[in-house]
């Protein structure tokens, strides 16, 4: 709403000098809270304080940038006035939590750029700081640990860093594209790609680590049923092996004196069990490779044919 709008409005309900506003409401939430007013049937009611963004005091927006913004910050981008620019950019997000805190850029008619903290833009290179100290402790993080939860944990920060840093280059695309010539925007948006390059990369690299942290368990509990089957195995053959005696010696006893067709018996059992003993260790060691095979049947066709040719 402009500025003429809002004292007609205004004018309705007395001089604008009866009407109490707090200190920090902007010329934009000064319309929103008109606009409300008037279209109640001409009632105005008492103001509260309401949730409205609150920019930093010494920014004093023209008013084509003031009626862009709204209660809440919103995306990360560039809001074009008629000489004047508004960044908006986002704090380092926080794992787990979908709110962002901004931070706001003025740059003036004068063509200055204006932060929180006073003139100058040097509070982009700080938030750029902080976001490679992230990248970099979660880089550390990926090297050292072995744990599946904190691996998921390092993934699950970087997908919101990556989108966060992507859209930081938008912004600043946009703040260039609006002054070309601004060489401190220039050099903080090469920073800002090579900052969205590495969060893509850690990103990538925390989805590989926990891919494979996955395999690798998977191999382990392979090899370890693997040797589970190996001791069944064993412990079979040896149930196989002294059954028999068990169950002889509780029929018949200890100390009995067995009858003579006994003792052919029991040889014949052992023998029987070392035969098939030496036809299961023959069958292993016949299974040669396959190019060695390959070359013996090729011999014996040679071997055959030259047996058929001399007869």
């Amino acid at each position: 709403m402009s500025t003429a709008a809002i004292a007609e409005a205004a004018g309705k309900f007395g001089s604008a000098s009866s009407l109490k506003f707090p200190d920090d409401v902007f010329l934009n939430q000064l319309g929103q809270f008109v606009t409300e007013a008037t279209s109640d049937g001409h009632t105005f009611p008492v103001m509260a304080k309401q949730d409205l963004l609150k920019l930093p005091s010494h920014f004093e927006l023209e008013p084509i940038l003031q009626e862009q913004l709204s209660s809440r910050p919103g995306h990360q981008r560039c809001m074009e006035g008629t000489i004047e620019l508004l960044l908006v950019l986002h704090e380092v997000p926080q794992p787990g939590n979908v709110d962002r805190e901004a931070w706001f850029f003025w740059k003036r008619s004068d063509g200055r750029w204006t932060q929180p903290g006073g003139p100058g833009i040097n509070e982009v290179s700080e938030l750029l700081a902080r976001y490679e100290a992230t990248i970099a402790d979660h880089q550390k993080g990926l090297e050292l640990t072995s744990a599946a939860a904190e691996i998921f944990a390092i993934l699950r920060h970087a997908s919101p860093l990556s989108l966060s840093a992507r859209n930081l280059v938008q912004a600043l695309e946009q703040a260039l594209a609006f002054e070309p010539d601004d060489r401190d925007i220039r050099s903080l948006r090469d920073r800002a790609r090579e900052l969205e390059r590495a969060a893509d990369l850690l990103h990538a690299d925390a989805r590989i680590h926990l891919e494979f942290w996955t395999v690798q368990h998977h191999e382990e509990q392979l090899r370890a049923v693997i040797q589970l089957g190996k001791t069944g195995n064993r412990l079979f053959f040896l149930i196989g092996f002294f059954l028999p005696l068990v169950a002889l010696a509780g029929i018949f006893g200890m100390n009995t004196n067995l009858p003579g067709y006994m003792l052919p018996l029991f040889l014949g059992i052992v023998i029987a069990g070392l035969v098939l003993w030496l036809i299961n260790s023959q069958q292993k060691t016949l299974n040669w490779p396959p190019a060695l095979l390959h070359h013996c049947m090729k011999l014996r066709q040679l071997t055959s044919t030259k047996a058929e040719k001399k007869r």
